[in-house]
Parts: C-alpha cells; sequence; structure tokens
C-alpha cells in the first residue's frame, strides 16, 4: 500500500465516522431515524443531488493520472512513474483475472502454468 492509498482509507474511515447533527443540516439532508448523517453519507447524496456520477469521478481519476503522466513526457524522463497515480485495487485484480481467464480460453497458457510449485 503506498501512501496515497493509506491516505484515502484513511480519510474514508474518518468520513465514515463523523456525524453531522440534524440540527447542522438543512430540511432535506436531515436524517429523522438517526438524528444525523455521516459525512460519507452527506457526499453521496450531495453528489446524486449535483449530479455527479461515479462513471464522472472515474473520469477525474483518470484525467488526473494523464495530467501526471504528460508532465514527466513534456520533462523528459526516460520511463515513467507510477507510483503517484490512484488507482482501483479492486478494478485491477477483476482485470486480471478476465485476463488470465482470456488467455486460458485462448489456449495461450494452461492451468498447469498457474500453478506454483
Amino acid at each position: 500500500m503506498n501512501t496515497q492509498q493509506a491516505i484515502r482509507e484513511f480519510q474514508a474511515a474518518i468520513e465514515a465516522a463523523i456525524v453531522i447533527p440534524n440540527s447542522w443540516l438543512p430540511a432535506e439532508l436531515q436524517d429523522n431515524k438517526r438524528g444525523g448523517r455521516t459525512v460519507t453519507k452527506l457526499n453521496k447524496l450531495l453528489d446524486k443531488r449535483d449530479g455527479i456520477s461515479e462513471h464522472r469521478k472515474l473520469k477525474a481519476v483518470k484525467a488526473r493520472n494523464i495530467a501526471r503522466l504528460a508532465a514527466q513526457f513534456e520533462a523528459g524522463c526516460e520511463s515513467f512513474d507510477y507510483s503517484g497515480n490512484e488507482r482501483n485495487e479492486l478494478q485491477l485484480y477483476r482485470n486480471e483475472c478476465a485476463m488470465v481467464e482470456g488467455m486460458l480460453h485462448a489456449g495461450l497458457i494452461e492451468e498447469n502454468d498457474l500453478i506454483d510449485e
């Protein structure tokens, strides 16, 4: 786990732990069952209200990653440093599994190639 990922996870944990009382919230954001909302839930409600979808968030992450790599290219770096890029570890794992499955179906590798000996 890199530093940026650890910071994002820490921030998510903090947002899930902080509850904003109804008295601080406008009527449309209040939760009458629990007496308040977590910062995580408030962010989701505000994103939905403002029309910010997960797709838009992913596009913004991709744009930031491309901007970092473009800056490295313009600086004349010999190779790219991907360590500063944001990534979705679960999606990366799913993509890797799909690639291996495709290679198995295409006959490029066999199941026994995947077994550690």
